[in-house]
């Protein structure tokens, strides 16, 4: 029975690990997801700046 406890104890730990490389995965994912949102409302202003500034031919 002493086998099957210490395998078991070893598998908890596993997944407890599991559990922990999922959380950092999904906060990284988050913190990219920012990132971009936050380059992407950079390149919008930029490109309305662009626009402002840009003579109009017509």
């Amino acid at each position: 029975m002493s086998e099957l406890a210490e395998e078991l104890e070893r598998a908890e730990e596993e997944h407890r690990q599991a559990r922990a490389a999922e959380r950092r995965a999904h906060e990284r994912v988050r913190f990219v997801e920012r990132r971009v949102r936050e380059a992407g409302r950079r390149a919008e202003a930029a490109a309305g700046q662009v626009e402002r500034l840009t003579p109009q031919h017509r």
